[in-house]
């Protein structure tokens, strides 16, 4: 059995994996290159670190699950008072708090809230935009960003002790009693260092990158105990799983230029005039849901305040799910332009493949741009509607996205398995692009949490773009990033660039 190696070949591009022949075949029929002869399977003391990194990385999330399960010593009601007003009862208003409540769910929400408010500050002023163009000024803004994270959860602690003080007794039928300030503030503000030294110990040790495989442990743990409550278990079940199947096949074959992969190389595919590989682009991600969370409130707050005269509460209602929808799709619309407009694709693309023909680089891109953003107003659209309907959409569509990564780190990994990750302080586009270069070279890369960084894009760099080569494509991988990289002429390019 022979296989196309070249990873630009149209029936890789087209399927995913390799075309393969008869030993007595010369050529690719799809590109017209020449064969090699397949091994017959993957060596055993190759694939054999990668199954590790995938078996530490489960531990990790078990153990993630179940400490976010635990109870916290303090802060659970007394036997008497459950039996006076029933457990569920009591659980509602507070009774009981897991340490997932309490210190891992305001956690992962306050890194990400710190993340994104000094990128707002970075790009506010001159000497903000000076550090996120330079490596060192980067870790600045990571640190200062864990800080305010920090400080915030401290803050929160301090204000659930002041609640828990003023409310407990007039929730409560009995005294409870009340944990101490530092108690609750310790508690809140543990969720952090414990968040970070298991993004560590998984980068280091597993696979994926820590904080999404945080976050997707809280997820699966968050739909495990949601599915059971439902009334009609089967159908919830085969509804959850039927989002997952649509999320990964809409998250996993992203948008690709019609033309792209349809032309033959020439004799130089590494910067062939016709570029025959399949770039892509993954979606305007979920910003624009993100952005409108408390949307359905806000409308329907102005709704009453301009239309009641003149609308019953059903218009008011109506109208107020018709224009967060619309909102959305709008949002999702001007994302996608910022984050994968045809001009930025372009950019990125022509620095990676410096001898490409720009005027069908220029046209890809405008291909790339329109189907990307179908799919971008199709997953949004899904996402809001589903979420009315109480079901866990947006839950699975990050998820899908966590395990894609997984996915694809851990197929290269089993090839390749010492693989060095290299930051590229890179938006989306560029760190695809960095990756598709190497590949066109034959250098095996891949562009680690690509899938869940793409739902953020700009307001992601939480999860920084980092390529996964070979020790000994570092240096090249080095060059072409530096190349990549290079300061773009215009400053509204330089505003959009996320690392």
């Amino acid at each position: 059995m022979q296989l196309c190696p070249s990873p630009a070949c149209p029936f890789r591009v087209r399927h995913g994996f390799a075309a393969e022949f008869e030993d007595h075949v010369e050529r690719c029929r799809s590109c017209d290159g020449p064969l090699e002869q397949a091994a017959a399977a993957v060596d055993n003391a190759l694939a054999w670190p990668g199954l590790a990194r995938l078996c530490v990385t489960a531990v990790l999330v078990a153990a993630l699950a179940g400490f976010a399960t635990l109870l916290v010593p303090g802060f659970q009601a007394p036997d008497e008072l459950r039996l006076t007003l029933g457990s569920d009862l009591v659980d509602t208003l507070g009774g009981a708090l897991s340490f997932g409540e309490l210190s891992l769910r305001p956690a992962l929400s306050w890194l990400v809230l710190g993340a994104i408010l000094v990128e707002f500050i970075a790009l506010a002023f001159p000497a903000g935009r000076a550090l996120r163009d330079d490596p060192a000024g980067r870790r600045k803004l990571q640190v200062f960003a864990l800080l305010l994270a920090l400080g915030g959860l401290v803050f929160k602690g301090w204000m659930s002790h002041r609640a828990l003080v003023e409310f407990s007794p007039a929730l409560f039928a009995i005294d409870v009693g009340v944990p101490s300030a530092s108690l609750v503030i310790l508690t809140h503000a543990a969720g952090l260092p414990l968040l970070l030294t298991l993004a560590f110990v998984n980068e280091r040790w597993g696979l994926g990158h820590g904080i999404s495989i945080a976050l997707g442990a809280l997820l699966v743990l968050e739909l495990a105990t949601a599915l059971p409550a439902n009334a009609d278990l089967p159908r919830q079940l085969i509804v959850t799983f039927a989002l997952l199947g649509a999320a990964l096949v809409l998250l996993g074959r992203p948008a690709r230029a019609t033309a792209h992969g349809r032309r033959p190389l020439g004799q130089d595919p590494t910067h062939a005039p016709e570029l025959g590989l399949g770039l892509v682009i993954p979606t305007s991600g979920l910003v624009a849901i993100h952005a409108l969370y408390l949307g359905p409130l806000t409308i329907s707050a102005v709704g009453q305040q301009l239309l009641a005269p003149t609308l019953d509460p059903e218009g008011i209602a109506a109208l107020t799910r018709w224009l967060h929808l619309a909102l959305v799709l709008g949002l999702t619309a001007l994302f996608a332009w910022v984050f994968t407009r045809p001009q930025l694709l372009t950019q990125r693309w022509r620095r990676a493949f410096p001898r490409a023909d720009p005027a069908i680089l220029a046209r890809e891109a405008q291909a790339i741009f329109r189907r990307g953003l179908l799919r971008s107003g199709l997953l949004t659209l899904a996402i809001v509607l589903l979420g009315r309907e109480q079901l866990p959409a947006l839950e699975v569509t990050i998820l899908a996205a966590i395990l894609l990564d997984l996915a694809h780190e851990l197929r290269l990994r089993l090839r390749e398995p010492e693989l060095v990750p290299l930051a590229t302080q890179l938006d989306v586009p560029g760190a695809n692009a960095l990756a598709a270069a190497l590949a066109l070279e034959h250098k095996p890369a891949v562009v680690q949490a690509l899938h869940h960084r793409a739902l953020y894009h700009l307001f992601g760099w939480w999860l920084p773009t980092r390529v996964l080569v070979r020790p000994r494509d570092l240096e090249s991988a080095r060059t072409l990033r530096d190349q990549i990289i290079a300061r773009p002429e215009s400053s509204a390019a330089r505003s959009t660039q996320a690392f």
